[in-house]
């Protein structure tokens, strides 16, 4: 299995999902892809909670401009495919 054609362009903002194709390589692979796809959102999101950050951040104003409100949280784990 690859995935390949991301199109970054696609999403609005970094906590959505990244669209792409997923190409089947093994008579197998439809079988599993979705298992495959699970588990490595699930092994995500433990790692992004595992870095989080205690409190949300803020991001700073750069000289002559007005600074954000609060960073978002973590993003979503499942972006492709």
């Amino acid at each position: 299995m690859t995935w390949h054609g991301f199109r970054l362009t696609a999403r609005s903002g970094l906590a959505e999902p990244v669209p792409c194709e997923l190409s089947i390589h093994h008579p197998y692979s439809r079988t599993i892809v979705h298992r495959v796809h699970d588990a490595a959102a699930t092994h995500l999101r433990k790692r992004l909670a595992q870095h989080a950050p205690a409190a949300p951040g803020l991001v700073l104003a750069w000289p002559g401009r007005r600074a954000s409100a609060a960073s978002p949280g973590p993003a979503d784990a499942s972006a492709c495919p």
